[in-house]
C-alpha cells in the first residue's frame, strides 16, 4: 500500500509532534531559569528559548521528524517575535511618564550643568 495515506492515529502523532515542538523550548528555558536564576533573566531567557527552538528544529528536520521540526520552528518564530517586540519597546520608566511630565524631565535635564569628573584628593 502507498505511504500517502494516513493510518489510524497518524494525525494525532502530527498534532502531538507540533505541540511538543511548540511547548518544549519555552519549558526548557523555564527549567534553565530555575537552575541559573541570576544569569537567566529577561532577554537571556528569551535568547535561550530561541536558540533551543532553532537547534531542535534543525535536528528534527535532519532526522526527518517533520511535525516536531514544524512545532520547534513555530516556537522559534514566537521567541523571535517576542525578542523583537521587547527590543523595540521604549524604556518603561520613560513610558510611564505622561507627555507633560516627560517634557518637564527633559527640560530639567537640559538645564542641569554637566557632571563633574571627580579628582583624587592628595593625602598630606
Amino acid at each position: 500500500m502507498g505511504g500517502s495515506r494516513l493510518g489510524r492515529g497518524d494525525g494525532m502523532n502530527t498534532v502531538t509532534g507540533i505541540a511538543f515542538g511548540l511547548g518544549w523550548p519555552p519549558f526548557a528555558a523555564l527549567i534553565a531559569r530555575a537552575a541559573f536564576p541570576r544569569s537567566m533573566r529577561g532577554r537571556n531567557m528569551l535568547a535561550f528559548w530561541l536558540t533551543d527552538a532553532l537547534v531542535l528544529a534543525g535536528v528534527y528536520a535532519a532526522v526527518r521528524i517533520g511535525s516536531f521540526a514544524l512545532g520547534s520552528a513555530g516556537s522559534a518564530l514566537i521567541a523571535a517575535a517576542w525578542l523583537w517586540w521587547r527590543h523595540k519597546r521604549p524604556d518603561r520608566a520613560v513610558r510611564a511618564l505622561g507627555a507633560k511630565s516627560r517634557a518637564l524631565v527633559e527640560a530639567m535635564a537640559r538645564r542641569m550643568p554637566p557632571a563633574r569628573i571627580p579628582v583624587p584628593v592628595p593625602h598630606g
